[in-house]
């Protein structure tokens, strides 16, 4: 008795789409960090005020400001193999973060920003259109694929039929900006 396989024909293709974004808004981290445990609770906190105070110097919608949780952390000397070793220190560490929808004042914050004393400063460049952007990005790329499939199988002689898979990946997102969450 001989089976005859029901074997499914299929063309794979890729389809590409890449849309340039001008970036809108800023978000910066400041982070502060301090060493000594005496001290470092009252600094962290003079710190965070400074970074509130610049959100209001800067007319920054309050929603736009996050502070984030305080981290205390022991700190120990380690050996040439990794290996834990004596206790050095305490390290307290909180986040802020701080969304600048006026692009155009960027030198001015980080100015700003750059001047209080014992932090760490960065950004994100992004966008507020992103996902309206990314999803008409990912449609013109869907056609990009079917207009090769269809190219192809007319070629061959053959027609495009129904979809059998749609896989969708997505290239590391550029260090310039990111999606706003």
């Amino acid at each position: 008795m001989v089976h005859a396989e029901d074997v499914t024909r299929s063309v794979n293709v890729t389809g590409t789409a890449v849309a340039k974004v001008k970036p809108d808004t800023v978000v910066w981290t400041v982070t502060v960090t301090n060493n000594n445990l005496k001290l470092a609770r009252e600094e962290n906190d003079t710190r965070t005020r400074q970074v509130i105070a610049l959100r209001e110097a800067l007319q920054v919608d309050a929603k736009d400001l996050q502070t984030g949780n305080l981290y205390i952390n022991k700190v120990f000397t380690r050996d040439r193999s990794g290996n834990q070793g004596a206790f050095r220190h305490y390290s307290i560490h909180r986040t802020i973060s701080l969304r600048q929808r006026d692009i155009s004042q960027f030198d001015d914050v980080l100015q700003k920003l750059t001047e209080i004393e014992n932090v760490e400063v960065s950004y994100t460049l992004e966008s507020t259109d992103f996902h309206k952007i990314r999803r008409e990005t990912r449609l013109r790329a869907v056609r990009v694929a079917k207009e090769k499939a269809t190219e192809m199988t007319e070629l061959l002689g053959a027609k495009v039929g129904h979809v059998l898979t749609i896989d969708e990946t997505s290239p590391g997102r550029s260090n310039s900006w990111n999606s706003p969450n």
